[in-house]
């Protein structure tokens, strides 16, 4: 997961930066830091990714395109 797929999962899932710091266990900060691109401990990505995992967030990246995708059924709002 790169800073990019974090921001669009939060956004697909309706998430603050604070909702992702709780489910992940991590302090906002780190959630602020990794989306600016600074470097954060690898446990923490680990946790970051984890939690958005959990929602049932998947991360691919492919010919240097990221993408996301999320289950049915998210509500998206623009």
């Amino acid at each position: 997961m790169n800073k990019t797929q974090c921001k669009m999962a939060r956004a697909a899932l309706g998430w603050r930066a604070q909702d992702l710091a709780d489910a992940a266990n991590v302090h906002r900060i780190t959630v602020a830091r990794f989306e600016a691109g600074d470097d954060i401990a690898d446990d923490s990505a680990k946790a970051l990714k984890g939690a958005l995992e959990a929602q049932g967030v998947k991360f691919g990246r492919k010919a240097a395109r990221s993408s996301v995708s999320v289950p049915d059924g998210i509500k998206i709002e623009i």
